[in-house]
């Protein structure tokens, strides 16, 4: 009897851990992607307000920078590179006012934290 309510609540504390990590990493996710809503989404967009871009560009930085470890820990650094590539290439092609690179390398990071979502999430498709 011991062993089996032992046997519990490692269950409950694993599933517990696994429901909280998902449920904030997540919501990084969605802020991350809320963010990347307030950038330019073209070229001609690109060059009107590089001071809100730039800082933009830093706050996604650091965000990505803070969930990276947690996010690597459940879904694998395979997964987070495709994010990691993307949102360097998306601050060096700010920094060079390269708009159309930029807007590439945007396209690809709010991909990336699509699938990291879906798989970070409570969804079907994570499983597969």
């Amino acid at each position: 009897m011991k062993s089996f309510i032992i046997a519990l609540i490692l269950l409950f504390s694993v599933t517990l851990f696994v429901s909280i990590n998902a449920v904030t990493t997540v919501r990084s996710i969605d802020e991350l992607l809320s963010l990347t809503d307030t950038l330019p989404q073209n070229e001609d967009a690109f060059a009107n307000d590089p001071e809100k871009t730039a800082e933009t560009v830093q706050q996604l930085t650091s965000l990505w920078d803070e969930i990276f470890p947690r996010i690597t820990l459940t879904v694998g650094y395979e997964n987070t590179n495709r994010c990691d590539e993307a949102i360097s290439a998306l601050a060096m092609h700010f920094e060079n006012q390269n708009g159309e690179d930029f807007t590439v390398a945007l396209s690809a990071f709010r991909d990336g934290l699509a699938r990291l979502r879906i798989l970070e999430g409570f969804h079907i498709e994570g499983i597969w």
